[in-house]
């Protein structure tokens, strides 16, 4: 067996900032249910849920 020896490249064990700050805070509205689409459509859509639906359309921006 090989001696076990501290990485110095690893994360230190103690926070970084004083006092630790919290990452993030997730944001989830309320998503009523309406039903689903069928398997096939869901698929290509990417989501089976109509009100989850939202494709992106690229704008065409002349700079």
């Amino acid at each position: 067996m090989k001696d076990c020896k501290p990485m110095p490249h690893l994360m230190p064990l103690e926070p970084v900032c004083v006092p630790p700050l919290p990452l993030a805070h997730a944001y989830i509205p309320n998503q009523p249910y309406v039903g689903i689409v069928p398997v096939e459509e869901g698929f290509k859509r990417g989501s089976m849920f109509p009100n989850l639906y939202q494709p992106y359309h690229k704008k065409n921006k002349i700079c």
